[in-house]
């Protein structure tokens, strides 16, 4: 108690603490008697969710829900109907028997056989319409609904005692965080893949099931500022999302991102596993090291934080995306954001992160000799070894003179492709353009180039090898100043884009081959 009552701010990070700590602190904040206000904070996740139903909502076609209005309206009717009719019929006199025989003789009988004929046909029940539902996205206010699986429970019981914690002086603030799943800084949960996508072993990245699962997600950097801005801003609501702005974060989505960003560019699917290894009993059963599979079988739809993210989107919009603001209290805080859109559209920051936390560097090596001294045997072996490309200029020289007019078209195919990517992004909004533009690592291209046609090659007899896939990469003279202000660098049209490609036949000119025959002279 003594080290927590000199402290203005505590914060307990379930994902790394054992969550009966906090109950220990808690127990100690009931007993601190001083006038000092405290804030606790406790960093908990969307995991305690997990066994949380699906929000659906019926959709009614304007035909049955006027269909409805009207069955209320006639039920209604009705009830008073019966009521005056029960009466009549209790002041009404008995029929007398002479009417009875007289109906007779008017032909009761012929009304019978009517009855009869009825009775006989056959009446087909009418078919029942399938119902339909959407599913709407729940929000922080919400956040009683939730239903963990056994394994989470003690999550969502720790998340209640500090949510209703109360003192003798009532002067510590309570709130919880509930992240959603993350990234960045060197990875934890996402950590198997990008390390598989940067040695490209396997080829194919896996995902579990279908992928189709919701997995709402948080760079690790947003998550500690949102923890300082709610200490510093102290808002009203206590339960608080933190999630990034990505629309529709499926699991197969983040995979596929990781993939195109760092690896193959291709993913599989694996089977749902049986069982799963369990926490320590001692240790949080969100720790970050338990298998990744547990972690991304997450499926919950969710909207984000209104205190971070204004809604822009129409509610109708924003119930179909899964993503907008919550309908709260107005309450809003302006900050900096690492990865405001997801992980997706910021892989190469992510890559760059990852990179340096492991002290990562691309390989580069160029082997030159005389004819038969084993270059091609030599580089292929280290292109194996350091699971690099192998590129050897005879045969790279051979393929472009073969240059057809099959390969001209799949070349216009694919700048065509590039420049569409490149006028959509120039459409996207301002800070977007900005999170975009950051500076891509430095990427190698063997180009020929217009003028010396690859003569540093010597004879083409060297072969080398580049630690990273070739790639477009459209204004790579970095970030300019602002418009109009002296001395800045002048901006180019063309914005900063990883496009890609299939081969190295994307970056030759289409008169390559006049060009080849030329330098081969």
């Amino acid at each position: 108690m003594k080290y927590l009552s000199e402290c203005d701010l505590i914060i307990y990070d379930l994902h790394a603490g054992n969550p009966t700590d906090v109950r220990r602190a808690l127990e100690a904040l009931k007993k601190y008697k001083s006038e000092d206000e405290k804030v606790l904070i406790l960093i908990s996740s969307l995991m305690a969710w997990q066994g949380t139903p699906k929000n659906l909502e019926e959709i009614k076609t304007a035909e049955q829900l006027a269909a409805e209005d009207a069955a209320k309206q006639v039920a209604a009717d009705g009830d008073g109907a019966d009521g005056e009719q029960a009466a009549d019929e209790g002041n009404a006199e008995p029929p007398q028997a002479e009417e009875a025989d007289a109906g007779d003789d008017d032909g009761t009988g012929e009304k019978e056989e009517e009855v009869k004929k009825v009775e006989e046909a056959v009446v087909e029940p009418p078919k029942k319409e399938r119902k339909r539902y959407r599913q709407l996205a729940y929000t922080e206010l919400d956040y009683q609904k939730r239903l963990p699986i056994e394994e989470y429970e003690i999550i969502k019981e720790i998340e209640d005692e500090v949510l209703n914690f109360k003192n003798e002086t009532n002067n510590v603030k309570t709130y919880v965080i509930s992240a959603g799943i993350l990234y960045g800084k060197g990875e934890a949960i996402f950590n198997q893949h990008i390390k598989k996508a940067w040695l490209q072993d396997p080829v194919r990245l896996p995902y579990v099931g279908d992928g189709d699962n919701r997995i709402p997600t948080i760079h690790v950097t947003d998550l500690a500022r949102m923890v300082k801005a709610v200490f510093e801003k102290k808002p009203n609501r206590k339960y608080i999302f933190a999630i990034d702005n990505n629309k529709k974060p499926t699991q197969k989505k983040l995979i596929a991102a990781i993939s195109n960003g760092i690896g193959t560019g291709l993913i599989e699917s694996i089977d749902v596993p049986e069982t799963f290894k369990k926490a320590h009993p001692q240790q949080t059963p969100i720790q970050l090291d338990l298998d990744w599979k547990k972690t991304l079988m997450l499926d919950l739809m969710v909207t984000p934080s209104s205190l971070f993210i204004k809604a822009d989107v129409p509610q109708a919009a924003a119930a179909d995306d899964g993503d907008g603001g919550e309908e709260g209290d107005g309450e809003h805080i302006e900050r900096e954001w690492q990865c405001k859109s997801g992980l997706p559209k910021m892989i190469s920051l992510v890559k760059e992160e990852f990179a340096k936390e492991r002290n990562l560097r691309p390989v580069k090596i160029l082997v030159m000799g005389p004819p038969c001294a084993g270059k091609s045997f030599y580089a292929e072996q280290i292109a194996e070894h350091y699971n690099i490309p192998h590129i050897h200029m005879e045969k790279m020289l051979q393929e472009l003179l073969s240059w057809d007019q099959e390969k001209d078209d799949r070349y216009k195919k694919r700048v065509e492709e590039r420049d569409k990517k490149v006028a959509a992004l120039k459409a996207t909004s301002a800070a977007e353009r900005e999170e975009s533009n950051k500076k891509q690592p430095a990427k190698a291209v063997v180009d020929p180039g217009p003028d010396d046609g690859g003569a540093e090659g010597g004879d083409g007899g060297g072969d080398g090898g580049d630690g990273e896939a070739a790639k477009d990469e459209a204004g790579e003279d970095g970030e300019g100043g602002e418009d109009g202000q002296p001395g800045a660098p002048e901006k180019k049209d063309e914005l900063e884009i990883p496009v890609e490609v299939d081969s190295d036949d994307d970056f030759l000119p289409i008169d390559i081959k006049e060009r080849v025959i030329a330098f081969r002279k």
